[in-house]
């Protein structure tokens, strides 16, 4: 940085007089036609008073036509930055060129504005000219310009931070420190080092967002915003959500406290089966032939069959809560992409049949 601001002495004022060396005024300025000749002197008359207030002044007739369009404003404005640049007076050259730059749209106007915001320390401003200025350097344009800043802009870039936009829906309007963005400029925005606020907006049917970001000098941040349907994600309404996971969640408890009894039962009745010398259950199954062989036999295999109904219950309502709690926690995160009506139309009913345990949603959202 310190090599390229000792060349601005020398090379800057070479490249404001870059127009100038190729012979005349910038492109677009019309060039002056040559004076004629002056007339032979005649004897003066007499001049009366209504003639002489009637006849043009010769510094009026002297005087030359101010310009008649943006363009040559532009222009007259550019070679007064030249002049001021000549003298390094950077500041007036800066005034300048950013009333040129607000008529008329050129890669030499904004390259040499770009240029004086360098030289005054304006680093973040300097890189958005010198970008826009490369966006429209002619094909045929001097390499040695383009060349030039090119090289500027890469050291403006060291000295601020750079953000790369993605905006979904593109359509939508994004301001960044309150600046508006346009679309074709959301690859390369140049900020200043520190927080950065970026809003993304102003599309019918859609929430805005905003968001702060810290930029760094000299590095490059992708930021990523997509922008919900009204209605969507921020605007469902819960309740629906939390009464089922809630629902959920308890039929799932009480189905593994019943799977749990069950299962505790039948260890139970395991553990007090009489048995044989051999270990051989006395008990047999109702559905096994033979009479039983022990008086406590029918008292235990009563409280097998209850521990069996527990078990077959128990397990499909764990099972049943425990999908009820998943669809209501993907309720509840899942973004939604249609508006939200009033409020809900219908009822989440609890189910309970021989096989188990369940929930019903009817109705919709």
């Amino acid at each position: 940085m310190v090599r390229a601001l000792r060349l601005f002495p020398l090379v800057l004022p070479l490249c404001l007089l870059a127009s100038e060396a190729r012979g005349g005024p910038p492109t677009g300025q019309p060039t002056p036609a040559p004076a004629k000749a002056a007339a032979p002197a005649r004897p003066a008359a007499p001049v009366t008073s209504a003639a002489a207030s009637a006849a043009p002044s010769a510094t009026a007739a002297a005087a030359p036509a101010a310009p008649a369009t943006d363009s040559d404003k532009a222009d007259a404005l550019y070679r007064a930055s030249v002049e001021a640049g000549k003298a390094e007076k950077w500041q007036e050259a800066y005034e300048l060129l950013s009333e040129a730059v607000r008529l008329k749209q050129s890669h030499d106007i904004l390259g040499n504005l770009g240029t004086t915001e360098f030289r005054l320390g304006r680093y973040r401003d300097a890189a958005e000219h010198f970008t826009a200025s490369l966006r429209l350097y002619p094909v045929n344009g001097r390499p040695e310009g383009k060349a030039f800043s090119a090289a500027l802009l890469d050291e403006a870039k060291t000295l601020v931070g750079t953000l790369v936009l993605k905006v979904t829906p593109p359509t939508a309007k994004v301001r960044v420190n309150g600046n508006e963005v346009a679309a074709a400029e959301r690859d390369a925005v140049f900020v200043e080092a520190g927080d950065v606020v970026i809003e993304v907006g102003g599309l019918a049917g859609y929430e805005s967002k905003r968001r702060v970001v810290k930029a760094e000098k000299g590095k490059v941040e992708t930021v990523e915003m997509g922008l919900d349907p009204l209605g969507g994600a921020a605007q469902r309404n819960p309740i629906p959500g939390y009464v089922a996971g809630g629902i959920g969640a308890a039929g799932a408890i009480a189905g593994a406290v019943l799977l749990g009894v069950g299962f505790a039962q039948k260890s139970d009745v395991e553990a007090k089966m009489p048995r044989d010398e051999n270990g051989k259950a006395l008990c047999v199954r109702s559905a096994d032939a033979g009479p039983e062989r022990h008086p406590d036999c029918p008292a235990l295999r009563s409280t097998e069959a209850s521990a069996q109904a527990m078990a077959n219950v128990g397990l499909p309502m764990m099972i049943a809560g425990g999908v009820v709690v998943a669809g209501a926690i993907a309720y509840l995160l899942w973004p939604a992409s249609t508006p939200k009506p009033a409020g809900p139309t219908g009822r989440l009913i609890p189910t309970v049949g021989p096989q188990g345990a369940g929930f019903l949603w009817t109705g919709s959202f």
